[in-house]
């Protein structure tokens, strides 16, 4: 019942639900209780802590923006993009296209539309992108600012969406452009292209508010993760041909959340007195009447390229639907607390803070070292201090069949070592006990000491270094210096051939490392086919080729008995005069 803000009795009753199961509904702002004692040692507060209503994520986000009036409209640029209007009575958009709602301020409703799920897309683009960058989201809009207005011809519909609640269904989005117009180079045109068919999107949901809400035109209110983007809150306003008050913090949601708990305890008289009091606009952007004409044509070209793919994108969505159901699909894991059970965890070696963390989120973790025990886990000891554990994560203790035998709470064996030689793999699993190893552990360590030890050759360090301390050295002594710049003048990664010999998890991670001095990676491992080299953007060679090409070779063969003698006398002699080997 929206005009009253409280349950429809009448669809209650039609349905004959039982009332019980209808809690009060409570005004947003409200002091409902204070924290009970085991509450407040959850989340580490005082005993005793005020209670408040809050309200729904986006609604709350209007109030931290101070969007309360009606006429107001807002977008809130987060995960998706809810794109909504204020009102000042109920109002249901009779195509069913829009949800309506009630506002956290009393008599105050909302329309609501969806531009669609930006903030996703730019997550899992900006990783696929720049997949080494830890931001890779902030780095695809920073490219977008050196493109221009049109993108070079791509249009994106990555993201977008015109929002139809009662037709919901697979997202389908598409990318155009044509390789002739678009050097590999040019990724600055993709980012500017999603970030425009984003703000098309908001203008086309914008306007189905505004004519369903028969609104006049306002500034627009920008909250969420994307309003911290000064580009896109300029090509919003563009787009839309309003301005945008950019929002004081991208946090708006917590921020109305924080009035509503000021509210509640009597920081301000009511929900609007907190808003003004809180809520900041942090910058206005102002269309360019230049740009929003260019836009306008550019809008109604996406318009009608949005239009012309509708029924490829259905056939694209049965696709899509069809290969998930037969198992073709990405399956999303049911999460830590799948059927309520936390096993108890044991970890006995080396974590780091964040490790540890992650394992708590999967139950309940006991740390305690063998180094600061002092001593390896056997036989009764073991047994003693397993009993009741679930999970052992171990390197050094030794998990025995008489040991496991006597462990009927064990559950996993996590043997933090590439070959688990302190567990008796066979025992384990006759008592049905999974045991999980850790190849690769030391990889990147490794990586790092290997391109430590490749720019030490390269830039002569070690020689440099002992010239330095040699006695009697004085500044300015320019025979020591001129010898210096002779014998130990380096050269430099970018634009060498470095050959890498053996492509295990060590090998690719030395490649990953050194693509980014500029050095070409040749690579030679017989057992990979050469689109497992490719992929990581390494070319796949022969040995002898290998070794002829190399400014520098790097060796990663794990010893066995086919690889022992790889590079022999024969081989070294093929290699470049000059060329280093680690």
């Amino acid at each position: 019942d929206l005009a009253g803000a409280t349950w429809a009795q009448d669809l209650i009753g039609s349905l004959k639900l039982p009332q019980a199961i209808f809690p009060d509904v409570k005004k947003a702002g409200t002091r409902v209780g204070a924290l009970s004692a085991d509450a407040a040692k959850a989340l580490g507060l005082k005993v005793g802590t005020p209670v408040a209503v809050g309200g729904a994520d986006t609604q709350c986000a209007l109030l931290g923006m101070g969007v309360v009036d009606a006429g107001r409209v807002a977008v809130v640029g987060g995960t998706t993009v809810p794109v909504q209007l204020v009102v000042d009575a109920p109002l249901v958009d009779h195509e069913a296209r829009l949800w309506a709602g009630c506002h956290v301020v009393p008599k105050r409703w909302v329309l609501e539309s969806n531009a669609g799920a930006a903030g996703e897309v730019l997550d899992w683009l900006g990783d696929l992108l720049f997949p080494r960058d830890p931001a890779g989201a902030s780095r695809l809009v920073a490219e977008a600012a050196f493109s221009e207005p049109g993108a070079g011809g791509f249009l994106s519909s990555l993201g977008a969406q015109i929002f139809h609640a009662s037709q919901l269904g697979l997202p389908v989005e598409t990318l155009s452009f044509s390789h002739l117009s678009a050097p590999s180079s040019n990724q600055r045109h993709l980012a500017r292209a999603v970030l425009e068919g984003l703000a098309f999107s908001v203008r086309a949901n914008l306007d189905q508010l505004l004519t369903v809400g028969k609104a006049a035109a306002s500034p627009i209110a920008l909250g969420g993760g994307l309003s911290r983007s000064r580009l896109w809150a300029q090509i919003l306003a563009n787009v839309t041909g309003r301005p945008v008050e950019v929002a004081g913090t991208p946090q708006a949601s917590l921020l109305g959340a924080a009035v509503c708990a000021g509210a509640a305890v009597g920081a301000w008289p009511d929900l609007v007195a907190g808003a003004k009091r809180l809520a900041k606009t942090g910058s206005l952007e102002e269309p360019s009447a230049e740009l929003e004409g260019r836009y306008r044509g550019l809008y109604e070209d996406w318009q009608r390229w949005r239009t012309a793919r509708t029924e490829a994108d259905a056939l694209a969505a049965e696709v899509a639907m069809r290969s998930a159901a037969s198992g073709g699909g990405t399956a999303r894991s049911a999460g830590p607390d799948a059927g309520g059970f936390r096993p108890k965890i044991l970890v006995t070696t080396p974590f780091d803070e964040a490790s540890l963390d992650r394992l708590r989120a999967l139950g309940p973790v006991e740390y305690c070292t063998y180094i600061e025990r002092q001593r390896v886990l056997t036989g009764d000891d073991l047994v003693e201090t397993l009993q009741g554990v679930h999970v052992l994560v171990t390197e050094v203790d030794i998990v025995d069949a008489a040991s496991v035998e006597r462990l009927p709470d064990l559950r996993v064996v996590v043997s933090c070592r590439s070959n688990p030689v302190n567990v008796d793999v066979a025992a384990c699993t006759a008592f049905g006990v999974p045991v999980l190893n850790t190849p690769g552990r030391n990889a990147v360590a490794v990586a790092e000491m290997t391109v430590a030890l490749l720019l030490a050759l390269v830039r002569r360090i070690p020689g440099a270094d002992a010239f330095l301390r040699q006695p009697g050295a004085e500044a300015g002594d320019m025979a020591r210096m001129g010898i210096a710049h002779e014998s130990f003048r380096g050269t430099e990664l970018s634009g060498k051939t470095i050959g890498i010999v053996g492509f295990g998890r060590i090998g690719r991670t030395v490649a990953a490392m050194l693509r980014a001095f500029g050095a070409r990676i040749v690579v030679h491992d017989p057992v990979l086919a050469a689109e497992a080299i490719q992929r990581h953007g390494a070319e796949p060679m022969g040995l002898d080729d290998l070794l002829a090409q190399s400014d520098i070779v790097s060796l990663h063969a794990a010893v066995t008995d086919d690889s022992r003698g790889l590079l022999g006398a024969a081989e070294l002699a093929r290699m470049k005069k000059g060329a280093l080997l680690v």
